[in-house]
């Protein structure tokens, strides 16, 4: 599958992954049958000349019906070749399967017509030739396909083509005729073919086993990975196409860091179970917040968390999600600080930064544990309003790119521009005044 490009968000079908995964299968596939199908040829031509042999000079009925073997050998050679050769990305088409199948049937019918003619018996004694049993052979081809219908239509046409033969072929054959059949060389080939019926069903069954485990595999995997990603992403693991998020597209965002103001000092006054009672209530907060305005938790780093509005997929309405999120979130934490100062506790206080802008977002790690990340200036600009709030005493602080892209106006006091480290533009900072009014 081709790489999307960078600016590409990741709106992969499952539909079309499916269809992906199964074309690279099917290529798989035919490339495997074109070997097995050169496989048989050869050991069929050792299997004749061997049992040669054991005869002297065949009478000249067994010399034409040779040279007709030694022609089908070379035919289904041919198409072993073809197929090997087409069985590659840029050259394989879907249709390709159904002709070689057709190939495989039309030789096998070729070859029962042949040595009716030529022995002279009747026809209804086909089913003691050799050439006969090359059709549980191709029928168990099919089988290594992936597509029910094709194998369905191999036994059609083998079973109809038989049939066929029966009604059109003379039955005024004499039944003397069969009895070289009965001999060791033909029956050393029947041998050989039952052999290579069973030996390519081995195959067929450690062809699917290793796809179960492979499919087993992938999905522990994709269940693993989703354990540490956001669901909102991890549910893109439905179309397994975990090299995309570590591809990772660009995007714009609108982002949100929050911080507890003084949990450093009031983390040095609890105890480790009242200190993860504590953490584990703000995020209960951070996370009801993002969830109602539809945004997704980037991660939560102790008392900090970030929240991110666009991935993975942009909307007209991120920047004002963003900004609503980040106003509910004021008020719930607002309603849990007075829960605490009626318990006798001190009061908890948020800052949060908001910002809008372009970002990379992608997961990062190795297959026991991807995370989800976005990266860039927009992040950076989010954390250093974060940060401003601590001379603010907590509330929210947003640039002017985000209040501007979400057509507000009212209720934003600006303040001085402030200079990012690492930036060269300063940042246009408005702060929220209207707490009490919403």
């Amino acid at each position: 599958m081709a790489a999307p490009k960078r600016n590409e968000g990741p709106g992969v079908s499952v539909g079309s992954v499916r269809e992906e995964l199964f074309l690279s299968a099917e290529i798989e596939a035919e490339r495997f049958l074109a070997v097995l199908r050169l496989v048989a040829v050869l050991v069929l031509a050792l299997a004749i000349s061997a049992a040669l042999l054991t005869v002297e000079l065949p009478p000249p009925a067994a010399r034409r019906q040779l040279v007709v073997a030694g022609i089908v050998l070379a035919i289904y050679a041919a198409n072993g070749l073809i197929a090997f050769w087409v069985a590659r990305p840029g050259r394989f088409r879907p249709w390709m399967p159904w002709l070689f199948t057709t190939a495989d049937c039309a030789l096998v019918l070729f070859n029962v017509a042949s040595t009716v003619v030529n022995t002279g018996a009747p026809p209804s004694t086909a089913w003691v030739f050799p050439a006969i049993w090359l059709a549980p052979l191709v029928l168990v081809f099919g089988s290594l396909h992936y597509r029910p219908w094709l194998q369905g239509y191999a036994a059609a046409l083998v079973v109809g083509g038989l049939a066929l033969l029966l009604a059109i072929l003379p039955e005024d054959g004499d039944l003397e005729r069969i009895l070289p059949l009965l001999d060791l060389p033909p029956t050393i080939v029947r041998i050989v073919l039952l052999g290579l019926a069973g030996f390519v069903l081995v195959l067929a069954a450690s062809r699917r086993r290793a796809l179960l485990e492979r499919a087993v595999e992938e999905a522990v995997e994709r269940t693993n990975l989703a354990r540490y990603l956001p669901p909102e992403i991890a549910a893109l693991l439905a179309t397994g196409d975990v090299a995309q998020l570590r591809r990772g597209w660009d995007v714009r965002i609108g982002i949100l860091v929050v911080d507890i103001r003084g949990f450093t000092r009031r983390s040095e006054h609890l105890a480790p179970p009242e200190l993860s009672t504590f953490l584990g209530t703000f995020r209960h907060h951070v996370v009801k917040a993002a969830m109602a305005h539809r945004g997704v938790i980037d991660k939560f780093v102790g008392d900090n968390a970030i929240v991110v509005f666009g991935v993975p997929e942009g909307h007209a309405d991120d920047a004002r999600r963003t900004l609503d999120c980040a106003r509910d979130l004021l008020h719930r934490i607002g309603d849990w600080s007075e829960l605490l100062v009626a318990a006798g506790e001190a009061p908890v206080r948020i800052g949060i930064g908001a910002h809008f802008g372009p970002a990379f977002a992608g997961a990062v790690g190795d297959s026991s544990r991807l995370e989800f990340t976005v990266l860039g200036d927009t992040v950076n600009v989010a954390a250093r309003l974060e940060q401003i709030t601590r001379e603010t005493d907590g509330g929210l602080l947003a640039s002017q790119a985000i209040v501007e892209a979400a057509g507000e106006r009212d209720h934003w006091l600006a303040l001085p521009t402030h200079a990012v480290r690492g930036r060269e533009q300063p940042i246009d900072i408005l702060h929220w005044q209207g707490e009490q009014e919403t």
